[in-house]
């Protein structure tokens, strides 16, 4: 740990509470948000910052330095002192959390956030629709936009981790989707994003948008501690992503090519036409003779329309065949659900649950939301660190 000397304003106490912001006596503009407080063995305190330090200036190490500076912040932790009127010194221990910028990239807009390490924690979301203006320029200039305005009251950003839809080449950074976004297609992202940021293209990085929904369930929602997870994602469509130890896996025993569950054989056509919102609008439609949206035909369930009710159940009792059959060689203890069907769990999960007795799977309604993929990769980000 460096060591230094800071002399703070005497109103940073042995009182500072969560939200406090400590300001430095010299310096402009010299603070940092406290978010966790610790007491220990008398009049010391451990201050956990929620951005990288900035309290003045001080010694660290031999010699005279600002602890603004680079290699200041690059040790990322040290002992500062501080008086608070009584002519006996206080010292705190003070470390700097380590943060990422994360993105969720979705079909029609993008959100954005500063991810923490200490448990994944996100600082404030900020949310745009894509760029009116189809090119790749407009594109990462709404990115590079967002990332500025969440990461506005932070500083020592590491980088930046996307969750993308596919075709995308995660690794290199490069977009092949012709169906969404085609004004990406072959465009280097990475490279572009870490320009306007002023990176190297290594500090802009990406995973598939499931996997980061995945990941941030593991991380840091339903999932937290389970070894052996698999989580689906039901809507228009059914993502999936397989997790072992906190890591996502795309290929081993009983996990689909890619991880992929949507397109695999099932009953006579594939997974997609039994679990998803085109399922149970059509079965609706086949009871009722009228078409609705799922949110619909929820509203009429929970009314008690006896039509809508049965939709639900069925739909609920399918799910669980279809997962006691596709997941019956992976063997995961916790199965998470989230996408928009999940928000009317309350509907079929007794119905899943009861097909699943006996398999030792726990059914579990995912506790981010939205916010799932963005906690996701800042996840990947931090296990890519270690």
């Amino acid at each position: 740990m460096a060591e230094g000397e800071v002399n703070l304003k005497p109103d940073l106490a042995a009182d500072l509470r969560t939200g406090d912001v400590a300001t430095a006596e010299q310096g402009e503009g010299d603070c940092a948000t406290v978010v966790e407080v610790v007491q220990a063995a008398g009049k010391t305190l451990q201050l956990i910052f929620a951005e990288a330090l900035v309290v003045g200036y001080g010694t660290v190490g031999r010699g005279s330095s600002d602890l603004r500076s680079p290699e200041a912040r690059s040790k990322r932790s040290f002992t500062a002192a501080y008086n608070v009127g009584d002519p006996k010194e206080h010292r705190l221990s003070i470390a700097v959390v380590p943060c990422v910028l994360v993105y969720d990239v979705g079909g029609s807009h993008i959100a954005a956030a500063v991810c923490f390490k200490d448990s994944y924690r996100l600082g404030t979301v900020v949310r745009a629709n894509h760029p009116a203006e189809e090119t790749s320029t407009a594109f990462v200039e709404v990115l590079h936009a967002l990332g500025m305005k969440a990461s506005e009251e932070v500083t020592g950003v590491e980088g930046a981790e996307l969750a993308m839809p596919g075709p995308f080449d995660y690794d290199k950074g490069i977009s092949w989707m012709k169906h969404k976004m085609p004004y990406l297609y072959g465009v280097n992202v990475s490279e572009a994003l870490a320009a306007r940021f002023g990176w190297k293209a290594s500090q802009v990085r990406f995973l598939n948008d499931a996997a980061a929904y995945l990941l941030g369930e593991v991380g840091a929602g339903a999932a937290r501690g389970v070894k052996r997870v698999v989580c689906f994602t039901l809507g228009t469509g059914v993502g999936s992503g397989f997790a072992v130890d906190g890591h996502v896996v795309t290929e081993g025993k009983g996990v689909p090519p890619g991880g992929e569950i949507w397109n695999v054989p099932y009953q006579g056509g594939i997974v997609e036409d039994k679990i998803s919102t085109r399922a149970l609008k059509s079965a609706y439609k086949e009871r009722k003779g009228q078409e609705r949206e799922v949110a619909s035909i929820a509203h009429y369930a929970a009314g008690g329309e006896a039509e809508a009710v049965e939709v639900f159940e069925g739909f609920g009792h399918d799910l669980g065949v279809a997962l006691k059959r596709l997941l019956e060689d992976f063997a995961p203890e916790v199965v998470v659900l989230g996408g928009g069907i999940a928000r009317s769990a309350h509907l079929f999960f007794a119905a899943t649950k009861t097909e699943l007795q006996g398999t030792g799977i726990e059914l579990r309604i995912a506790e981010l939301g939205d916010n799932a993929p963005l906690a996701g990769a800042g996840v990947a980000w931090f296990n890519t660190e270690q």
